[in-house]
């Protein structure tokens, strides 16, 4: 009884590629490549697997079997081949030849114990089935772990324990490069032979579903104490805990965040780099190997540095944490604030509002000032003092051409406006031209403009 690891062989998340032929290899009414164990699971339990099911082989074991998800659709975890699993077998009493229905086994069989004795299936009663669930990936030591990919099977070589004093550093490390390998894992010490096999035959599984994965350096993350992780296995992760940049730290009372980012472990956080036997490059996790020394800092939080972020803050000083300098003009209040923030900080911001829909900017206040855009074509800006529009030149275009006919411009503006409207006449007179405005129509709009005369004014250009 109890728990065992297994070898993932195969991975089943998209069930489409599952052809005819397939199903006929997995059944072994076809022949199937050499690198796969022989599979022994029933033939109801190949045709009803769910998705996410996967092929998988107990340490030791000759053959292979199929499990189904041990957590329900609304938790997946990743996975891939070669990597190693929890598995566990629930035997339950024989259903029909053609299909398995738990609903309808629920109340005429006996759930037996979990157990463990896929080694050798023929002692299980011949009126049971055996259905192997697989539950997560097992931790491994702390030169072997890697979100991205776990070789299980560098256990064999690897330095042993990390924690060591100096002087058996200085010691044991008089290599200076190094290239890991993918050796397969076996717990039992079989002939050179057999583990040159075993290995090839990984690497060809490896190889196989490399079209299914990209294998890449994934920064590692120092956790603090209160904080809960969810981690991805591209280098994206999600952070329930305070509001950090930099090293774990107590950040106070009331400064709980959600921190969402993509794309870390860059500049001052980076880790250590080794190239691997497949050609891609992988955290150098095992450093005392070469002498090299971990990077401490590696994989923290950086504001200025990760790529792509939203941080929802309960409090926070956020443009200190954020600096985003900008000058003020007309009495705009720009100085730094602190509370509750939401930040999204990334290399390109893109606002997209389906067909028939809209985008709305709203700043709630004894003066409200909103942006509108809606899917008629509609901007509005509505503030209650439009302070300045700043630029070294202003440019206006049209996409009908130099023939408009019905261009409508609408000012609606304090004396304030108006004045430093007045103050850019050669603009003005360009953007009259534009519109296709007379002459003594700009000269009039500008003495208009330079008397403060008017609080609306509507003009046409045809």
């Amino acid at each position: 009884m109890g728990i065992r690891r297994a070898e993932v062989i195969e991975i089943y998340n998209d069930l489409s590629l599952l052809t005819s032929d397939k199903i006929d290899q997995l059944l072994g009414r076809s022949e199937e490549d050499s690198f796969f164990p022989r599979l022994s699971s029933r033939s109801e339990i190949v045709m009803n697997m769910p998705r996410d099911s996967i092929r998988a082989r107990m340490s030791g074991d000759d053959f292979s079997i199929i499990c189904y998800p041990f957590f329900p659709s609304h938790l997946r975890f990743p996975l891939k081949v070669g990597e190693f699993v929890w598995v566990f077998l629930e035997s339950i009493e024989s259903a029909s030849s053609t299909s398995y229905d738990p609903e309808k086994l629920a109340s005429r069989s006996s759930i037996r114990d979990v157990m463990m004795s896929s080694r050798n299936p023929s002692s299980s009663p011949s009126e049971s089935i055996e259905i192997g669930y697989w539950m997560c990936r097992p931790t491994s030591e702390r030169q072997i772990e890697d979100l991205n990919y776990t070789a299980f099977g560098r256990v064999k070589y690897a330095s042993g324990f990390s924690m060591e004093s100096a002087a058996d550093i200085r010691e044991n490390s008089t290599r200076t490069s190094r290239t890991p390998t993918f050796p397969y894992y076996s717990e039992n010490s079989d002939t050179l032979e057999k583990v040159s096999k075993d290995d090839e035959r990984l690497r060809q599984r490896m190889e196989t579903f490399s079209g299914f994965f990209d294998m890449e350096p994934v920064a590692r993350y120092t956790k603090a104490p209160g904080e809960t992780v969810l981690a991805g296995s591209h280098d994206s992760r999600i952070v329930l805990g305070q509001v950090r940049s930099g090293r774990p730290t107590p950040g106070g009372a009331d400064t709980g965040s959600v921190d969402i980012v993509a794309g870390t472990g860059r500049g001052g956080t980076s880790p250590n780099l080794v190239t691997n036997t497949l050609g891609s490059q992988e955290v150098d996790k095992d450093p005392l190997l070469t002498g090299i020394t971990d990077v401490e800092s590696e994989g923290d939080p950086s504001f200025s540095e990760d790529q792509s972020r939203i941080l929802v803050a309960e409090n926070m000083a956020v443009d200190e944490e954020f600096t985003a300098a900008i000058s003020a003009t007309g009495g705009t209040d720009t100085a730094d604030k602190s509370g509750p923030a939401v930040v999204t900080r990334t290399q390109h911001v893109r606002v997209l509002a389906a067909s028939d829909g809209s985008v709305r900017v709203v700043v709630e206040g004894p003066t409200q000032s909103s942006i509108v855009i809606d899917s008629a074509g509609n901007l509005q800006i509505d503030a209650g003092t439009a302070v300045s529009v700043r630029s070294p030149s202003v440019l206006f275009t049209s996409t009908a051409g130099s023939g408009v006919t019905a261009t409508d411009v609408i000012i609606e503006s304090s004396l304030g406006f108006q004045t430093s409207l007045a103050n850019s006449l050669t603009e003005i007179i360009a953007v009259l031209t534009v519109l296709g405005l007379p002459t003594a129509n700009s000269l009039a709009l500008i003495r208009l403009l330079q008397g403060k005369q008017f609080s609306s004014l509507i003009t046409r250009s045809d």
